[in-house]
């Protein structure tokens, strides 16, 4: 038994609505003003590239995060799972381009931990709070601090209740 998350199409679409609202009024005010065409050019090219991204997020469907009583894996964080046992603890942390799920996990596990290569998107700003692992779940359909609460209570879990507790679909 196992819970899937994939991404959300919302979030595409909104990326298409914002990218053609701005688009509009960059070609509109284009036509009407006498200002310099080369000086809307670049915002029209900027928010055209909206569009490819919006298409990119609607049409992958891999599974964005997997949960199953071993552990959970995430994508863009890892490349293998992370077992139950090694995570301590697990927060949620809304940011302005989405919300996170930080998780702590016994230090001797974290050198064993394949990263992928978008690891640590917090790295290089280490005052806001974020640990080890963080998992983006801004494009998902699912609330962060839902998610946080369903990781520690897994675990926290007996090996053989975890399968009982994934068949509830907490998250769903």
């Amino acid at each position: 038994m196992e819970i899937t998350l994939y991404k959300s199409p919302k979030r595409a679409f909104k990326i298409i609505l914002v990218s053609s609202v701005v688009e509009v009024c960059a070609v509109f005010l284009l036509v009407t003003l006498d200002v310099p065409t080369r000086a809307w050019y670049p915002v029209i090219g900027v928010c055209g590239l909206g569009y490819p991204v919006a298409l990119f997020h609607l049409l992958d469907r891999r599974p964005q995060i997997v949960i199953n009583e071993i552990g959970i894996f995430d994508r863009r964080t890892c490349k293998d799972f992370i077992n139950w046992d090694v995570i301590q603890r697990a927060y949620a942390m809304d940011v302005f381009v989405g919300g996170y799920v930080c998780l702590i996990v016994d230090n001797k596990y974290l050198s064993s931990i394949k990263k992928a290569q978008v690891d640590r998107p917090f790295m290089i700003f280490p005052e806001i709070g974020a640990h080890q692992i963080d998992i983006a779940v801004g494009q998902l359909a699912v609330d962060e601090f839902k998610l946080a609460e369903f990781i520690m209570k897994m675990s926290k879990l007996r090996p053989d209740n975890r399968k009982e507790k994934l068949k509830d679909k907490v998250l769903m």
